[in-house]
């Protein structure tokens, strides 16, 4: 197992930081800061829900077009 380690440590390296820096979009990465995110913008449990739905769909809807 460890020779595996050693002959992939760079795809192990990469892999990880990509895991890492791709967080800061993510639901878990956002949850932190929801209660600082609603307070500054007053905005209740469901206000802030439905400002993330929204996005989500927006994101999801223009998503095919840009990504090509």
């Amino acid at each position: 197992m460890l020779t595996f380690y050693r002959q992939n440590a760079r795809w192990l390296l990469g892999g990880f930081l990509l895991t890492c820096f791709s967080g800061f979009g993510q639901t878990f990465f956002i949850s932190i800061w929801s209660s600082e995110i609603r307070a500054a913008f007053d905005l209740s449990h469901g206000d802030f829900g439905l400002v993330y739905m929204v996005a989500t769909l927006g994101s999801a809807a223009v998503l095919p077009f840009v990504g090509r």
